[in-house]
């Protein structure tokens, strides 16, 4: 577990790194939130959270012929994160393919 908690960690705060929109982005062992905002106003954007959260459901991307989707909790004070909690027994190249899906619907839902 904890190969694979310092490996969630890691792309937890690159996706912080890469885009704007994520405000705060904690991880604790195998638990994160991902906190979206506003780029321009910094304030809590909840609707870009449910967006996101919305196009991870309804359109499955396709990677080496499977299609994949994400189920994408919404929670915080604002209703504007990301609450995530993958398995404790998910494996390194399910965790870089969770980078990669949800690098998709941000760059797809932010136009990047």
């Amino acid at each position: 577990v904890s190969m694979a908690s310092r490996h969630f960690s890691t792309i937890i705060h690159r996706l912080k790194l890469d885009y704007p929109i994520i405000g705060r982005a904690d991880c604790r062992g195998m638990a994160a939130g991902i906190e979206l905002i506003n780029q321009e106003t910094g304030r809590p954007d909840p609707l870009l959270a449910r967006r996101i959260s919305n196009l991870a459901l309804q359109k499955p991307v396709t990677l080496s012929g499977s299609r994949y989707g994400m189920i994408l909790s919404v929670g915080g004070f604002f209703e504007n994160a990301f609450l995530l909690s993958p398995s404790l027994f998910i494996t390194e190249q399910e965790l870089d393919l969770f980078d990669v899906l949800i690098r998709h619907y941000l760059d797809e839902t932010t136009g990047k």
